[in-house]
């Protein structure tokens, strides 16, 4: 049976995502936006700006995910999801080189999930470490390691957590390798990178799975200088 209401084809959708899908995730998304916006169901946006964001497509991915904070805003009944949504533009604009404003959703992110008290550990955790990629990509590598490992310490014991946060904790061990990466110590880069990709085949998560594989071969293979 086919899924029926717009939650059921979301999760649908973002299933195909998950398992590797991604051009039949994203032209899921695209189908449901009209139905979405009479709800403002801002997950759909949400996710159709970071699927495109896996192939990328950073600005094609922009406007949905400024349409994303849009509707959570508009929708006022959940201050955590707008704290995601804010967060996912934020590392779309840092994509595009607009490191400022990036900064500047980042900071509203925090802001909300420090005040409202509803954002988890989750969402504060994934706000770290798109910090941590920001000052990285300000060269100023010292503190981008003290940010994101703050987010990895919030998805500890790793054996205790759910399967989403355990995907947050493998997510972020890849991220700490690209700081690495950055840096030019290969060897660290490639342990963090190596960690992440046995957890994620782990947990089945197949385009993370291949974001990892794809920065150990960047690192085993450096580019000709």
């Amino acid at each position: 049976m086919s899924p029926e209401t717009l939650e059921q084809k979301f999760t649908h959708f973002s299933d195909l995502r998950e398992a590797g899908q991604i051009e039949e995730a994203i032209a899921g998304y695209k189908s449901l936006l009209a139905e979405a916006e009479k709800t403002l169901f801002s997950e759909v946006p949400e996710m159709l700006a970071v699927t495109l964001r896996i192939q990328e497509k950073y600005q094609e991915a922009l406007p949905y995910a400024q349409k994303s904070v849009d509707w959570a805003i508009k929708a006022n009944d959940n201050k955590h999801q707008e704290a995601n949504c804010r967060r996912d533009l934020a590392g779309i604009l840092a994509d595009l080189d607009r490191t400022d404003a990036a900064q500047q959703e980042l900071q509203k992110s925090l802001k909300i999930l420090v005040q409202e008290n509803e954002g988890g550990l989750n969402a504060l955790g994934g706000t770290l470490s798109f910090m941590a990629k920001l000052a990285a990509k300000a060269k100023d590598f010292d503190q981008a390691h003290v940010l994101n490992q703050a987010a990895i310490s919030l998805t500890y014991p790793i054996n205790l957590i759910s399967p989403e946060r355990a995907g947050q904790h493998y997510l972020f061990l890849l991220h700490e390798a690209d700081i690495y990466y950055q840096e030019s110590k290969s060897d660290q880069a490639l342990d963090f990178a190596r960690q992440a990709l046995a957890g994620f085949e782990k947990l089945g998560q197949t385009h993370r799975r291949e974001r990892a594989q794809k920065l150990i071969d960047q690192i085993q293979n450096p580019p000709s200088k």
